[in-house]
Protein backbone atom coordinates (compact mmCIF):
# COMPACT_ATOMS: atom_id res chain seq x y z
CA UNK A 1 0.00 0.00 0.00
CA UNK A 2 1.18 3.51 -0.79
CA UNK A 3 -0.02 6.43 1.30
CA UNK A 4 0.95 10.06 1.02
CA UNK A 5 0.18 13.33 2.72
CA UNK A 6 1.71 16.79 2.22
CA UNK A 7 1.21 20.42 3.13
CA UNK A 8 -1.10 22.41 0.89
CA UNK A 9 1.30 25.26 0.11
CA UNK A 10 1.61 27.64 -2.81
CA UNK A 11 4.39 27.71 -5.40
CA UNK A 12 5.62 30.86 -7.11
CA UNK A 13 3.47 33.35 -5.25
CA UNK A 14 4.74 36.04 -7.57
CA UNK A 15 2.28 34.68 -10.15
CA UNK A 16 -0.66 36.01 -8.14
CA UNK A 17 -0.79 39.12 -10.30
CA UNK A 18 -1.22 37.39 -13.66
CA UNK A 19 -5.02 37.68 -13.62
CA UNK A 20 -4.75 41.34 -14.51
CA UNK A 21 -2.55 40.72 -17.56
CA UNK A 22 -4.66 38.67 -20.01
CA UNK A 23 -4.43 41.23 -22.81
CA UNK A 24 -0.64 41.36 -22.53
CA UNK A 25 -0.25 37.60 -22.35
CA UNK A 26 -2.65 37.00 -25.24
CA UNK A 27 -0.12 38.63 -27.55
CA UNK A 28 2.47 36.01 -26.69
CA UNK A 29 2.39 33.38 -29.49
CA UNK A 30 3.46 30.76 -26.98
CA UNK A 31 0.01 30.99 -25.40
CA UNK A 32 -1.61 29.80 -28.61
CA UNK A 33 0.91 26.98 -28.92
CA UNK A 34 0.26 25.87 -25.34
CA UNK A 35 -3.50 26.03 -25.93
CA UNK A 36 -3.18 23.63 -28.88
CA UNK A 37 -1.08 21.27 -26.73
CA UNK A 38 -3.74 21.22 -23.99
CA UNK A 39 -6.32 19.99 -26.52
CA UNK A 40 -4.08 17.60 -28.47
CA UNK A 41 -0.63 16.91 -26.97
CA UNK A 42 2.00 16.31 -29.65
CA UNK A 43 5.70 15.50 -29.37
CA UNK A 44 6.63 18.38 -31.69
CA UNK A 45 4.96 21.06 -29.59
CA UNK A 46 6.06 19.40 -26.34
CA UNK A 47 9.68 19.67 -27.42
CA UNK A 48 9.35 23.44 -27.85
CA UNK A 49 7.51 23.90 -24.54
CA UNK A 50 10.19 21.82 -22.83
CA UNK A 51 12.59 24.72 -23.33
CA UNK A 52 10.53 26.98 -21.07
CA UNK A 53 10.99 27.23 -17.32
CA UNK A 54 8.31 26.52 -14.72
CA UNK A 55 7.55 30.19 -14.11
CA UNK A 56 6.93 30.79 -17.84
CA UNK A 57 4.66 27.75 -18.06
CA UNK A 58 2.50 28.79 -15.11
CA UNK A 59 2.45 32.37 -16.37
CA UNK A 60 0.95 31.28 -19.70
CA UNK A 61 -1.45 28.54 -18.55
CA UNK A 62 -4.35 30.86 -17.59
CA UNK A 63 -4.25 32.46 -21.03
CA UNK A 64 -3.75 29.21 -22.94
CA UNK A 65 -6.79 27.55 -21.35
CA UNK A 66 -9.88 28.23 -23.50
CA UNK A 67 -12.55 30.35 -21.86
CA UNK A 68 -16.23 29.48 -21.65
CA UNK A 69 -18.45 31.76 -23.69
CA UNK A 70 -22.04 31.31 -24.82
CA UNK A 71 -21.70 30.49 -28.55
CA UNK A 72 -23.59 32.50 -31.13
CA UNK A 73 -25.40 29.36 -32.34
CA UNK A 74 -26.90 26.53 -30.33
CA UNK A 75 -25.56 23.99 -32.84
CA UNK A 76 -22.50 23.91 -35.03
CA UNK A 77 -19.06 22.49 -35.68
CA UNK A 78 -15.74 22.93 -33.86
CA UNK A 79 -12.51 22.34 -35.80
CA UNK A 80 -9.69 20.76 -33.78
CA UNK A 81 -5.87 21.11 -33.94
CA UNK A 82 -5.48 17.69 -35.59
CA UNK A 83 -7.65 18.73 -38.54
CA UNK A 84 -10.61 16.72 -37.28
CA UNK A 85 -13.79 18.19 -35.80
CA UNK A 86 -16.83 17.58 -33.68
CA UNK A 87 -20.47 18.60 -34.01
CA UNK A 88 -22.34 20.05 -31.05
CA UNK A 89 -25.93 20.76 -30.11
CA UNK A 90 -26.83 22.77 -27.01
CA UNK A 91 -30.10 22.82 -25.09
CA UNK A 92 -32.54 25.70 -25.53
CA UNK A 93 -31.71 28.26 -22.86
CA UNK A 94 -28.09 27.11 -22.59
CA UNK A 95 -25.92 29.39 -20.46
CA UNK A 96 -22.72 29.28 -18.41
CA UNK A 97 -24.50 30.01 -15.14
CA UNK A 98 -25.12 26.28 -14.57
CA UNK A 99 -23.63 22.91 -15.52
CA UNK A 100 -25.26 20.68 -18.13
CA UNK A 101 -25.33 16.90 -18.56
CA UNK A 102 -23.41 15.92 -21.68
CA UNK A 103 -23.51 13.00 -24.12
CA UNK A 104 -20.51 12.18 -26.32
CA UNK A 105 -21.73 10.16 -29.30
CA UNK A 106 -19.42 7.96 -31.40
CA UNK A 107 -20.51 7.17 -34.97
CA UNK A 108 -19.93 4.06 -37.10
CA UNK A 109 -17.53 3.79 -40.03
CA UNK A 110 -19.27 4.82 -43.31
CA UNK A 111 -18.19 8.20 -44.78
CA UNK A 112 -19.97 11.23 -43.29
CA UNK A 113 -21.50 8.98 -40.65
CA UNK A 114 -20.80 11.58 -37.96
CA UNK A 115 -23.32 13.99 -39.52
CA UNK A 116 -25.88 11.23 -40.09
CA UNK A 117 -25.80 10.02 -36.48
CA UNK A 118 -25.71 13.53 -35.01
CA UNK A 119 -28.56 15.04 -37.03
CA UNK A 120 -30.67 12.17 -38.37
CA UNK A 121 -30.45 9.52 -35.66
CA UNK A 122 -30.44 11.72 -32.56
CA UNK A 123 -33.12 13.96 -34.12
CA UNK A 124 -32.45 16.81 -31.69
CA UNK A 125 -33.94 14.78 -28.86
CA UNK A 126 -30.92 15.03 -26.55
CA UNK A 127 -30.82 18.83 -26.60
CA UNK A 128 -34.59 19.06 -26.16
CA UNK A 129 -34.19 17.03 -22.97
CA UNK A 130 -31.52 19.39 -21.62
CA UNK A 131 -28.39 17.48 -22.67
CA UNK A 132 -25.39 18.85 -24.53
CA UNK A 133 -24.67 16.53 -27.47
CA UNK A 134 -21.07 16.25 -28.73
CA UNK A 135 -20.34 14.08 -31.79
CA UNK A 136 -16.60 13.67 -32.57
CA UNK A 137 -15.58 12.64 -36.09
CA UNK A 138 -13.12 9.85 -36.86
CA UNK A 139 -12.46 8.81 -40.45
CA UNK A 140 -12.88 5.04 -40.62
CA UNK A 141 -14.65 4.90 -37.26
CA UNK A 142 -12.00 2.71 -35.59
CA UNK A 143 -12.87 3.94 -32.11
CA UNK A 144 -11.62 0.79 -30.38
CA UNK A 145 -8.04 1.44 -31.51
CA UNK A 146 -5.50 3.92 -30.16
CA UNK A 147 -6.33 6.43 -32.91
CA UNK A 148 -9.96 6.33 -31.79
CA UNK A 149 -9.14 7.06 -28.17
CA UNK A 150 -6.91 9.95 -29.25
CA UNK A 151 -9.67 11.38 -31.43
CA UNK A 152 -12.23 11.07 -28.65
CA UNK A 153 -10.09 12.76 -26.03
CA UNK A 154 -9.13 15.59 -28.36
CA UNK A 155 -12.84 16.42 -28.71
CA UNK A 156 -13.45 15.74 -25.01
CA UNK A 157 -10.74 18.12 -23.83
CA UNK A 158 -11.97 20.91 -26.06
CA UNK A 159 -15.65 20.43 -25.22
CA UNK A 160 -15.32 20.34 -21.43
CA UNK A 161 -13.62 23.73 -21.39
CA UNK A 162 -15.60 25.31 -24.23
CA UNK A 163 -19.01 24.39 -22.77
CA UNK A 164 -20.28 24.26 -19.20
CA UNK A 165 -20.19 20.49 -18.84
CA UNK A 166 -21.29 18.80 -15.62
CA UNK A 167 -18.34 16.48 -14.94
CA UNK A 168 -20.55 14.24 -12.77
CA UNK A 169 -23.03 13.67 -15.61
CA UNK A 170 -20.98 12.76 -18.68
CA UNK A 171 -22.22 9.84 -20.80
CA UNK A 172 -20.77 7.96 -23.76
CA UNK A 173 -22.99 6.67 -26.58
CA UNK A 174 -21.76 4.57 -29.48
CA UNK A 175 -23.27 2.99 -32.57
CA UNK A 176 -21.73 0.08 -34.53
CA UNK A 177 -17.95 0.69 -34.60
CA UNK A 178 -18.61 3.53 -32.17
CA UNK A 179 -20.33 1.06 -29.84
CA UNK A 180 -17.23 -1.12 -29.87
CA UNK A 181 -15.21 1.98 -28.98
CA UNK A 182 -17.70 2.80 -26.24
CA UNK A 183 -17.10 -0.56 -24.56
CA UNK A 184 -13.34 0.15 -24.66
CA UNK A 185 -13.23 3.83 -23.69
CA UNK A 186 -16.10 3.62 -21.24
CA UNK A 187 -14.81 0.67 -19.24
CA UNK A 188 -11.18 1.82 -19.23
CA UNK A 189 -11.98 5.34 -18.00
CA UNK A 190 -14.58 4.84 -15.27
CA UNK A 191 -13.45 8.06 -13.59
CA UNK A 192 -15.15 10.01 -16.42
CA UNK A 193 -18.48 8.45 -17.33
CA UNK A 194 -21.63 8.11 -15.25
CA UNK A 195 -23.05 5.79 -17.91
CA UNK A 196 -22.56 4.35 -21.39
CA UNK A 197 -24.92 3.39 -24.22
CA UNK A 198 -23.90 0.60 -26.64
CA UNK A 199 -25.93 0.26 -29.87
CA UNK A 200 -25.14 -2.80 -32.00
CA UNK A 201 -21.45 -3.10 -31.21
CA UNK A 202 -18.89 -5.79 -30.40
CA UNK A 203 -17.29 -6.05 -26.98
CA UNK A 204 -13.48 -6.28 -27.09
CA UNK A 205 -12.72 -5.66 -23.39
CA UNK A 206 -12.28 -8.32 -20.72
CA UNK A 207 -14.76 -9.28 -18.01
CA UNK A 208 -12.43 -7.70 -15.45
CA UNK A 209 -12.55 -4.40 -17.33
CA UNK A 210 -16.34 -4.52 -17.39
CA UNK A 211 -16.19 -4.68 -13.60
CA UNK A 212 -14.89 -1.11 -13.73
CA UNK A 213 -18.44 -0.09 -14.65
CA UNK A 214 -19.82 -0.92 -11.20
CA UNK A 215 -21.56 2.16 -9.84
CA UNK A 216 -22.25 3.39 -13.37
CA UNK A 217 -25.06 2.52 -15.79
CA UNK A 218 -24.93 0.56 -19.07
CA UNK A 219 -27.69 0.58 -21.70
CA UNK A 220 -27.24 -2.12 -24.37
CA UNK A 221 -29.25 -2.16 -27.62
CA UNK A 222 -28.90 -4.94 -30.19
CA UNK A 223 -30.75 -6.50 -33.12
CA UNK A 224 -31.63 -10.18 -33.34
CA UNK A 225 -30.85 -10.35 -37.08
CA UNK A 226 -27.71 -8.19 -36.94
CA UNK A 227 -25.38 -9.62 -39.60
CA UNK A 228 -22.56 -7.09 -39.02
CA UNK A 229 -22.20 -7.46 -35.26
CA UNK A 230 -23.75 -10.75 -34.17
CA UNK A 231 -26.14 -10.66 -31.24
CA UNK A 232 -24.26 -13.43 -29.41
CA UNK A 233 -21.62 -10.88 -28.35
CA UNK A 234 -24.23 -8.59 -26.85
CA UNK A 235 -25.93 -11.38 -24.94
CA UNK A 236 -22.62 -12.61 -23.54
CA UNK A 237 -21.71 -9.07 -22.45
CA UNK A 238 -25.08 -8.65 -20.73
CA UNK A 239 -24.59 -11.97 -18.93
CA UNK A 240 -21.27 -10.65 -17.60
CA UNK A 241 -22.90 -7.39 -16.48
CA UNK A 242 -25.50 -9.41 -14.57
CA UNK A 243 -22.85 -11.57 -12.91
CA UNK A 244 -20.82 -8.49 -11.94
CA UNK A 245 -23.90 -6.71 -10.61
CA UNK A 246 -23.44 -3.74 -12.97
CA UNK A 247 -26.58 -1.61 -13.29
CA UNK A 248 -27.83 -2.07 -16.87
CA UNK A 249 -30.75 -2.23 -19.25
CA UNK A 250 -30.87 -4.49 -22.31
CA UNK A 251 -33.21 -4.07 -25.29
CA UNK A 252 -33.39 -6.40 -28.31
CA UNK A 253 -35.03 -5.44 -31.59
CA UNK A 254 -36.17 -7.97 -34.21
CA UNK A 255 -34.52 -6.13 -37.11
CA UNK A 256 -31.04 -5.66 -38.62
CA UNK A 257 -27.98 -3.58 -37.69
CA UNK A 258 -29.20 -0.06 -36.82
CA UNK A 259 -28.97 2.89 -34.40
CA UNK A 260 -32.60 2.33 -33.32
CA UNK A 261 -33.47 5.99 -32.64
CA UNK A 262 -36.86 4.88 -31.30
CA UNK A 263 -34.92 4.05 -28.13
CA UNK A 264 -33.69 7.64 -27.70
CA UNK A 265 -36.30 8.72 -25.17
CA UNK A 266 -35.85 5.62 -23.04
CA UNK A 267 -32.07 6.02 -23.26
CA UNK A 268 -32.36 9.64 -22.10
CA UNK A 269 -34.67 8.60 -19.26
CA UNK A 270 -32.08 6.01 -18.20
CA UNK A 271 -29.15 8.43 -18.38
CA UNK A 272 -31.08 11.06 -16.43
CA UNK A 273 -30.97 8.77 -13.39
CA UNK A 274 -27.17 8.37 -13.46
CA UNK A 275 -24.58 10.50 -11.69
CA UNK A 276 -20.87 9.68 -11.38
CA UNK A 277 -20.40 8.30 -7.86
CA UNK A 278 -18.62 10.67 -5.51
CA UNK A 279 -16.60 7.79 -4.13
CA UNK A 280 -13.53 8.14 -1.96
CA UNK A 281 -12.42 4.83 -3.37
CA UNK A 282 -12.02 3.74 -6.98
CA UNK A 283 -10.92 0.33 -8.25
CA UNK A 284 -9.74 -0.06 -11.83
CA UNK A 285 -8.51 -3.06 -13.80
CA UNK A 286 -6.82 -2.36 -17.13
CA UNK A 287 -4.00 -3.55 -19.41
CA UNK A 288 -1.23 -1.09 -18.53
CA UNK A 289 0.96 -2.19 -21.43
CA UNK A 290 1.69 1.48 -22.09
CA UNK A 291 2.27 3.97 -19.31
CA UNK A 292 -0.94 5.62 -18.19
CA UNK A 293 -1.70 7.97 -15.34
CA UNK A 294 -4.72 6.78 -13.45
CA UNK A 295 -6.59 7.38 -10.21
CA UNK A 296 -5.63 11.02 -9.91
CA UNK A 297 -2.06 10.85 -8.70
CA UNK A 298 -0.57 7.55 -9.91
CA UNK A 299 0.82 6.31 -13.22
CA UNK A 300 1.58 2.68 -13.88
CA UNK A 301 3.07 0.47 -16.55
CA UNK A 302 3.18 -3.31 -16.43
CA UNK A 303 1.10 -6.40 -17.13
CA UNK A 304 -2.62 -6.59 -16.37
CA UNK A 305 -3.23 -5.02 -12.97
CA UNK A 306 -5.93 -3.97 -10.58
CA UNK A 307 -5.34 -0.57 -8.99
CA UNK A 308 -7.31 0.75 -6.04
CA UNK A 309 -7.14 4.13 -4.35
CA UNK A 310 -8.88 5.76 -1.41
CA UNK A 311 -8.54 9.25 0.04
CA UNK A 312 -9.38 10.72 3.44
CA UNK A 313 -8.36 13.67 5.58
CA UNK A 314 -5.21 11.74 6.53
CA UNK A 315 -4.07 11.36 2.90
CA UNK A 316 -4.49 8.92 0.03
CA UNK A 317 -3.55 5.30 -0.47
CA UNK A 318 -3.01 3.03 -3.46
CA UNK A 319 -2.90 -0.73 -3.79
CA UNK A 320 -1.49 -2.45 -6.89
CA UNK A 321 -1.83 -6.14 -7.68
CA UNK A 322 1.21 -8.13 -8.89
CA UNK A 323 3.83 -5.65 -7.74
CA UNK A 324 6.53 -7.97 -9.05
CA UNK A 325 5.25 -7.41 -12.60
CA UNK A 326 5.05 -3.61 -12.37
CA UNK A 327 7.56 -2.04 -14.73
CA UNK A 328 7.17 1.23 -12.93
CA UNK A 329 4.79 3.16 -10.71
CA UNK A 330 4.99 6.92 -10.21
CA UNK A 331 3.33 9.26 -7.72
CA UNK A 332 2.34 12.71 -9.03
CA UNK A 333 2.10 16.02 -7.17
CA UNK A 334 0.08 19.14 -8.06
CA UNK A 335 1.50 22.65 -8.17
CA UNK A 336 -0.58 23.71 -5.14
CA UNK A 337 0.97 20.87 -3.14
CA UNK A 338 4.57 21.84 -3.83
CA UNK A 339 6.46 24.15 -1.53
CA UNK A 340 10.10 24.85 -0.71
CA UNK A 341 12.81 22.24 -1.36
CA UNK A 342 13.07 21.33 2.33
CA UNK A 343 9.54 19.91 2.46
CA UNK A 344 9.04 16.24 1.71
CA UNK A 345 6.21 13.91 0.73
CA UNK A 346 5.82 10.92 3.05
CA UNK A 347 4.91 7.66 1.35
CA UNK A 348 4.21 4.23 2.83
CA UNK A 349 4.98 1.46 0.33
CA UNK A 350 3.89 -2.01 1.46
CA UNK A 351 4.38 -0.90 5.06
CA UNK A 352 7.83 0.57 4.39
CA UNK A 353 8.11 4.38 4.68
CA UNK A 354 9.58 6.43 1.86
CA UNK A 355 10.37 10.13 1.77
CA UNK A 356 10.09 12.03 -1.52
CA UNK A 357 11.50 15.39 -2.48
CA UNK A 358 9.66 16.21 -5.70
CA UNK A 359 10.87 19.21 -7.68
CA UNK A 360 8.61 21.11 -10.13
CA UNK A 361 9.50 20.75 -13.80
CA UNK A 362 8.04 21.56 -17.19
CA UNK A 363 8.91 18.03 -18.34
CA UNK A 364 6.72 16.54 -15.59
CA UNK A 365 3.80 18.75 -16.63
CA UNK A 366 4.15 17.70 -20.29
CA UNK A 367 4.31 14.02 -19.39
CA UNK A 368 1.31 14.20 -17.06
CA UNK A 369 -0.81 15.84 -19.76
CA UNK A 370 -0.02 13.02 -22.19
CA UNK A 371 -0.57 10.22 -19.68
CA UNK A 372 -3.99 11.29 -18.43
CA UNK A 373 -6.28 12.11 -21.37
CA UNK A 374 -9.21 13.24 -19.22
CA UNK A 375 -7.45 16.24 -17.70
CA UNK A 376 -9.73 19.25 -17.84
CA UNK A 377 -10.25 22.83 -16.52
CA UNK A 378 -9.38 22.20 -12.88
CA UNK A 379 -6.16 20.53 -14.01
CA UNK A 380 -5.15 23.63 -15.96
CA UNK A 381 -5.66 25.73 -12.85
CA UNK A 382 -3.73 23.31 -10.62
CA UNK A 383 -1.55 21.14 -12.89
CA UNK A 384 0.56 18.15 -11.97
CA UNK A 385 4.09 19.49 -11.96
CA UNK A 386 6.23 16.77 -10.36
CA UNK A 387 6.47 13.00 -10.05
CA UNK A 388 8.54 10.40 -8.22
CA UNK A 389 9.06 6.77 -9.23
CA UNK A 390 8.60 4.40 -6.28
CA UNK A 391 8.51 1.02 -8.07
CA UNK A 392 10.80 -0.01 -10.93
CA UNK A 393 10.86 -3.48 -12.54
CA UNK A 394 8.86 -4.96 -9.68
CA UNK A 395 11.19 -3.61 -6.99
CA UNK A 396 10.38 -0.95 -4.39
CA UNK A 397 13.07 1.71 -4.55
CA UNK A 398 14.90 2.40 -1.28
CA UNK A 399 15.39 5.96 -2.52
CA UNK A 400 12.52 6.95 -4.85
CA UNK A 401 13.60 8.54 -8.09
CA UNK A 402 12.20 12.07 -8.20
CA UNK A 403 14.12 13.13 -11.28
CA UNK A 404 11.87 13.54 -14.31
Amino acid sequence: MIAYGLNHLLLLVSLAGIAGQPALLAKDPRGKELSAFLIRPTAEVAERIRQWNVAELLHLLPVAAPYRNVPAELSGRVDLPSGSYYLYELPEGYGTDREWPTIFSLHGNPPRHCERVHYKYWRGEASRRGFILISPNLDGGRWHREVGEEAFFEAFRDAVVRFRVDRSRIYLNGYSAGATGTWNIGSRHPDIFAGIVVRCGIRRVTDAELANLRGRGVYVIHAVEDSKCGIKQARLAVDVLKRLDVHHRYVEYPGEHDFYPQSNQDVLDFLSTLTLPDDDQLRVTAPFDAERRILGFVSLQGDNHTVSTACSDQGCSVEVSHVDRVRHLDVWVRVSQLSDPDDTVSILVNGSPRSLRPAPSVAAFLRSWVLHPSLAPEDVADPFLASCRVIRDGQLLETPDCED
